[in-house]
């Protein structure tokens, strides 16, 4: 039995420690924004309540996308943030998700969704409705970034680059808003 225990603890000491136990070398800086990829517009009309955080390793903490604060999550719809195939639409562990491939190995994802309204291998245009918003998983207020003490309507929103989770907000461009405003004559 001491001579198990003994290559029990001999054969631990070379194996990679688990995701949980010490954190690893850091990550390697994701790939600068480029100009050759699509521009995303905002997913809903909405602040963003909590930023992105990088982990310093694959499986370490952070957050690997933004979130959106909603007035409430009844009748927000989702758009799609650029033109593309949905690769996957469907249930992520209870919660629901659309993830969508774009142009130059960039994909994004929409997640806590009330509603699915695209199906995989669909393709998709940019602005075009994907889903409903659900509820946010972290919901902070957007000036203290102090998390509130209950969930609120939202969106949990991240953007992949050859496979590595990047700022959404390095991506998003202006949302075109002239088709919506229209001046009306004073009388």
């Amino acid at each position: 039995m001491r001579r198990f225990l003994l290559f029990a603890a001999a054969l631990a000491a070379f194996l990679p420690l688990p995701a949980t136990g010490q954190p690893g070398p850091p990550l390697p800086e994701p790939p600068p924004p480029d100009p050759a990829r699509p521009w995303l517009v905002p997913p809903v009309d909405g602040v963003i309540g909590r930023r992105f955080q990088a982990p310093r390793t694959d499986w370490g903490p952070g957050h690997r996308g933004i979130d959106y604060l909603l007035p409430s999550a009844e009748g927000v719809s989702v758009r799609a943030a650029a033109s593309g195939r949905v690769k996957f639409a469907g249930q992520v562990a209870g919660f629901l998700a659309v993830t969508i491939q774009h142009a130059g190995d960039m994909e994004t994802t929409y997640s806590q969704l009330n509603e699915i309204l695209v199906r995989a291998g669909g393709y998709v245009q940019q602005g075009a409705w994907i889903g409903h918003a659900g509820f946010a998983h972290a919901v902070r207020d957007p000036v203290t970034e102090l998390p509130h003490s209950d969930e609120g309507a939202g969106l949990h929103f991240g953007v992949k680059v050859n496979g590595r989770y990047v700022d959404p907000e390095d991506y998003l461009g202006p949302l075109d808003v002239s088709d919506a405003i229209h001046l009306a004559p004073l009388i």
